[in-house]
């Protein structure tokens, strides 16, 4: 009862004190109804329309019922302050120039108005601005929440700051305007960052908190333009993108904790002044950047585990004090013009993990020399940019060539996994040094492609898990070359095996696969034992074998199926005549003239059209003709496996083995009297044999396979269907019991 009557005694007492005229808060003349004081706690305080009234005072209103209206302005010296606490309530629609308001404990602001403020102190419990306020020096948030309510507007001037301790600020419908460069202070206990971190001209970001042990977590992805001052307390990345661009400096008081979904990106224009510490537990990251534009360091002093992307942009990643970097299960490392370097620390490479290179020509370091390195990509500037390995290195995955060529630098390559190229990607080999090992568990995919005058190998290894061949689509030299699984196809350049090299390993199932132009080349002295060229085709094995009488030099060997009647264009004799399914092409690289001995060998099944070894012999197509040789036995060197020889061969070109009754040198111009038409087709033709109503129409492919057969009888024409062939060129034999004829048909 006491109180009440005291409250309702209080009330009846409280005053409107209402400035009349312009002038200072401590001139009695400004006012009517009294002179408010400095320490207000039952007036009602009421500055007009019209009334500009200069604060010459600290001035404090505290008590439920004591106010502060402002319609007129109010202004302030450059040192004198306005304190609002105590259910006390600023309001009105007019302007404010204060050099400090503070909103304290239960403090109110429904001021409606235009305020500009150089030192505001906020610790309202809930407090819900409706005014456009120009903060022109430092918002300290000391507690309490601080809302930015509809209409309302905080706009920050250059270099202002804000002091975040136990308060919070937020937007209920007003805006935050941060363009102009400001800063951020966080004192105090643990707490989360809220939208005073959103401001484009966001700069220095300081954490001060009140111990080693309390912890700021990013609220949103925070980019800070300025120097990150980390002076106590830990920095928690929350699952956000943190980015650096200007400095990051630190007092050893507190970590960095990161996590599998938090970012860090390092995007400043010199290297930090102090090394990045992550906290124990929460030393891991997603995507972590580097992109330092000077090309300097970021130290890193504990260990971390990348989990998706370590982007080295610019400048280096330095593994310092016997940390570690380790690149997690799935994650990847994007070198541009970083890299990464140990001082005294380690790098952790041994989950699978990929390795991409972009921009301009540079040496690999530490990121290919982890056990798990799987793809590896090159998506450089220019094709003619490269990467250079700097050690032996291991790629279980992927070598995918897209851009720019890979110098194995006189290292040795190990390729686990498959290979991809483009037009624009090759492997480079100079010295002679280098050595590949192919050493896959499946196909190895595309065709390997060495740059021109970068193309010489020490050591080559072929060992595919399904014996599978390596595919070598550009000119080659090799030393020595291992076949321990699987073979190699070349097309139309040559594989050299250097004068002091050898081939080893070969067998019927694994050689050198001929499918171009291509030659096998090797060197062959005098006096010698025969030098092997393990050579073939898709089809088989079929070795020759050189010797030479005088002289010495490199010789290539080259082989396809069938039998040309021009030696290596006409019509294929393999279709009709006995012979071995064979064309061996023999050149000399390195001399003039050449006396040579020659041993051609095949197996059972490439015999065709009743080919009698007992009867045969090696014809030499020169002269624009297939010669003839006095016929012998072949030898037999193995299970269903054959041999030939011919000596004191001085002019080189294609060779075949035939026997006695073969006829390999018809041309197509004899064979005019049949008709087919319209040949070229894209699906029937017509075929005739002049005087003939009864002949097989026979069709093979180019090598030499059967893929159609049918009888003409009672006419003098056949319709034959090549619709279910595919687009070709094929040999047709028409044939009856007086004669045979080959013609060259072409299915569109």
């Amino acid at each position: 009862m006491a109180a009440a009557l005291m409250m309702c005694s209080a009330a009846s007492y409280a005053a409107t004190i209402t400035a009349t005229v312009s002038g200072n808060w401590s001139n009695a003349a400004t006012w009517s109804g009294g002179t408010p004081g400095t320490s207000i706690t039952v007036d009602n305080v009421v500055i007009p329309s019209g009334i500009t009234v200069t604060l010459d005072a600290d001035v404090q209103f505290s008590g439920l019922l004591s106010s502060l209206s402002v319609n007129g302005s109010l202004n302030s010296t450059t040192s004198n302050s306005l304190t609002i606490t105590s259910f006390s309530n600023l309001s009105g629609s007019g302007a404010l120039n204060l050099r400090y308001l503070e909103l304290g404990a239960a403090g109110g602001m429904s001021f409606s108005g235009t305020a500009t403020v150089y030192r505001f102190v906020t610790s309202a419990t809930s407090l819900n601005l409706a005014s456009q306020i120009t903060l022109m020096d430092t918002l300290h948030l000391k507690a309490g929440s601080l809302s930015l309510g509809t209409g309302s507007n905080l706009m920050l001037s250059s270099n202002s700051n804000i002091k975040v301790e136990d308060g919070s600020i937020s937007t209920g419908g007003g805006l935050f305007t941060g363009t102009n460069s400001y800063n951020v202070l966080y004192v105090g206990s643990s707490k989360t960052t809220g939208i005073e971190m959103n401001g484009a001209g966001f700069n220095d970001f300081k954490v001060q908190l009140s111990g080693s042990n309390q912890n700021l977590s990013l609220g949103s992805n925070t980019t800070v333009n300025g120097t990150l001052s980390h002076m106590m307390g830990n920095l928690v990345l929350n699952g956000k993108t943190l980015t650096i661009k200007g400095n990051y400096t630190t007092a050893n008081n507190g970590g960095i904790s990161g996590s599998a979904s938090s970012n860090l990106v390092i995007q400043t224009s010199s290297a930090l002044s102090a090394a990045l510490s992550f906290n124990s537990g929460s030393r891991t990251l997603n995507n972590f950047e580097i992109n330092i534009a000077s090309g300097g360091n970021a130290d890193l002093a504990t260990d971390l585990a990348i989990s998706g992307d370590l982007k080295l942009t610019k400048g280096n990643l330095n593994i310092v004090s016997s940390s570690s970097l380790t690149m997690n299960a799935g994650s990847g490392i994007i070198r541009s013009e970083g890299a990464i370097a140990t001082s005294s620390g380690m790098f952790n490479g041994t989950a699978s993990y990929n390795v991409t290179y972009m921009d301009a020509s540079k040496t690999s370091g530490m990121e290919l020399t982890g056990a798990g390195l799987n793809n590896v990509t090159l998506q450089m500037n220019n094709a003619n940019d490269s990467i250079r390995i700097n050690a032996n290195t291991t790629i279980n995955g992927m070598l995918n060539l897209n851009k720019g060529s890979f110098n194995l630098n006189g290292k040795t390559l190990s390729l686990k996994g498959t290979f991809s190229s483009s037009a624009n990607g090759w492997l480079q080999a100079n010295g002679g040094s280098s050595n590949l090992i192919i050493n896959t568990t499946g196909n190895l995919g595309d065709t390997l492609m060495f740059a021109s005058n970068m193309n010489r190998l020490n050591n080559l290894t072929i060992n595919t898990g399904n014996a599978t061949n390596a595919m070598i689509g550009s000119a080659l030299y090799v030393e020595t070359i291992t076949l321990t699984n699987g073979g190699i196809t070349i097309y139309d350049n040559d594989l050299t095996v250097n004068a002091t090299g050898s081939i080893s390993g070969y067998s019927s199932s694994k050689y050198v696969q001929i499918n171009g132009t291509g030659s096998l080349v090797m060197n062959v002295n005098s006096p010698s034992a025969y030098v092997m060229f393990p050579i073939g085709t898709a089809t088989s094995l079929g070795a020759a074998y050189v010797q030479r009488n005088s002289g010495s030099g490199m010789i290539g060997v080259s082989t396809r199926n069938g039998v040309w009647t021009m030696g290596t264009s006409g019509n294929n004799n393999a279709l009709t005549e006995s012979v071995v399914n064979r064309t061996w092409n023999v050149k000399s690289v390195s001399s003039a003239s050449v006396d040579l001995n020659l041993k051609l060998e095949w197996a059972t099944g490439m015999e065709v059209n009743g080919f009698n070894r007992n009867q045969a012999y090696i014809s030499h197509y020169s002269n624009s003709t297939w010669d003839i040789q006095t016929a012998t036995t072949a030898s037999v060197v193995g299970t269903g496996l054959y041999q030939i020889s011919r000596s004191n061969i001085t002019s080189l070109s294609p060779f075949a083995v035939v026997d006695q009754n073969a006829e390999v040198g018809i041309d197509e111009h004899v064979l005019a009297t049949v008709g087919v038409s319209p040949n070229p087709t894209s699906d029937k033709l017509t075929v005739t044999l002049p005087g003939a109503d009864r002949f097989t129409v026979e069709l093979y492919d180019g090598a030499g396979n059967l893929v159609l057969s049918k009888a003409v009888n009672g006419t003098e024409s056949g319709s034959i269907d090549l619709t279910s062939l595919a687009g070709g060129v094929y040999f047709m034999k028409v044939s009856n019991n007086d004669q045979q004829h080959v013609k060259r048909v072409v299915k569109l």
